[in-house]
């Protein structure tokens, strides 16, 4: 599934058309009563698909844990909406109930809050509200800003957290999904974040701007979307395959260590915006591994006290591969843990290090990005040999991620691919 240049993106499975599995009579009734949905305007998603049941009798939703009950006579419609978005995570459905009775007037409206049914007043009107980057219903978009401080949040800290949301109801519908997808889902909400404006004057006429297929149609449709929708992810980010990072006056204030007299570190302080830099790069979906010299146990005490191993996918350490840097075995152990082949083309691979004379010219001689953190002034700052010139310069932990953001850039717009819309 990995992108290569000059292969075509795959083309995204397109929504049921319009109509699809519906007889005459249920479309109508469905356009009729569709919902009008105000988003926020600076919402990044768009709905895709709706589908559509009509109940004539007592039933359960075949799309979520509620009931369609309609009036004596009359139907209930239920608008399973579609996105393939959430802020926090791959997909949402939510929804929208209209009662209608035998005179063909709406008699009761009502709508989804994750999992929740509200009711909607005036089920004359056809107006809902959607929350921003999480598109839960509302009747009124004052109603949506009193949940500010929980959407401001999810649209900006908690972008991406969930990555692809595989539970009941709608994960038996797409199987299992592994740990590349969830990735993949994370790296590009995390480049969606927001602030909402709570000004909500983009309208989606869900009549006139979606199409309306029967719940079935969309049912099976919705696992060849979620796979397009990945598949295309990640061609379109072809973005850096790993991370790999030093530890000592990259992530370690070396001046700080404490050592036993066999020389394991056994207390160190970290170096300021490093313990962010780990979090900003597991949230965003990056691969990282650790390329150290020293021994297991000094990285045990100070990086796995802090919980923060675990946000390694690899760990290549000197004790253990048995050389130092800039010895390439020190770099193709961690490869090899990470499953990526060692021969052909490194550059979408950085390794972040300190030392001019091990981290960069280790990472140099096989074709590895390099970038040098220069926090520090315990090694020396001037080049001795070509091959120790840095590709970038980072003086602390967050100037890392910026030059990761602009390398992914970098690699997105070498694709031959046009970007996708």
């Amino acid at each position: 599934m990995e992108g290569k240049p000059g292969h075509s993106s795959p083309v995204l499975a397109p929504p049921p058309a319009h109509g699809n599995g519906l007889t005459v009579e249920e479309l109508q009734l469905a356009v009729i009563h569709a919902p009008m949905l105000w988003l926020d305007r600076r919402e990044p998603f768009r709905p895709i698909a709706v589908g559509i049941t009509v109940a004539v009798a007592e039933t359960e939703s075949p799309s979520t844990r509620s009931m369609l009950t309609p009036p004596a006579g009359g139907v209930s419609i239920e608008y399973a909406i579609w996105w393939d978005w959430d802020i926090e995570h791959m997909y949402e459905l939510e929804c929208v109930w209209v009662d209608v009775d035998v005179n063909g007037h709406r008699v009761t409206r009502s709508a989804s809050q994750h999992g929740r049914r509200i009711e909607l007043d005036d089920p004359s009107s056809r107006d809902t509200y959607c929350a921003p980057g999480k598109h839960a219903m509302a009747a009124t978009g004052s109603e949506v800003t009193r949940w500010r401080v929980e959407l401001d949040t999810a649209c900006w800290q908690n972008a991406g957290v969930a990555g692809v949301l595989d539970q009941e109801p709608l994960g038996r519908y797409f199987g299992p999904v592994e740990e590349l997808d969830h990735r993949l889902a994370r790296h590009r909400l995390g480049s969606q974040r927001f602030v909402p404006s709570y000004q909500f004057d983009v309208l989606v006429d869900v009549a006139r701007d979606l199409p309306l297929a029967s719940w079935t149609s969309v049912a099976e449709w919705i696992p060849r979307r979620m796979r397009s929708l990945l598949d295309g992810a990640q061609r379109h980010q072809r973005r850096i395959r790993a991370v790999l990072l030093d530890s000592g006056d990259t992530l370690v204030d070396e001046a700080t260590e404490e050592r036993n007299g066999e020389g394991v570190v056994l207390r160190a302080s970290l170096i300021p915006g490093a313990a962010e830099l780990l979090g900003k790069l597991d949230d965003s979906g990056y691969v990282v591994a650790l390329v150290a010299d020293g021994y297991v146990a000094s990285f045990e005490n100070v990086l796995g006290s802090r919980g923060l191993l675990d946000c390694f996918a690899a760990k290549s350490i000197s004790e253990n591969v048995g050389v130092e840097k800039p010895h390439s075995r020190m770099f193709h152990a961690a490869l090899e843990q990470l499953g990526i082949s060692a021969d052909g083309d490194l550059s979408d691979i950085v390794m972040v290090g300190n030392n001019l004379g091990r981290d960069i010219r280790g990472a140099n001689e096989l074709g590895i990005t390099s970038i040098w953190m220069s926090w520090s002034t315990r090694r020396r700052h001037h080049v001795n040999h070509p091959l120790e010139a840095p590709d970038f310069e980072a003086v602390e932990p967050i100037g890392v991620f910026e030059i990761l953001a602009r390398l992914d850039d970098k690699l997105a717009q070498s694709s031959d691919d046009p970007p996708e819309r």
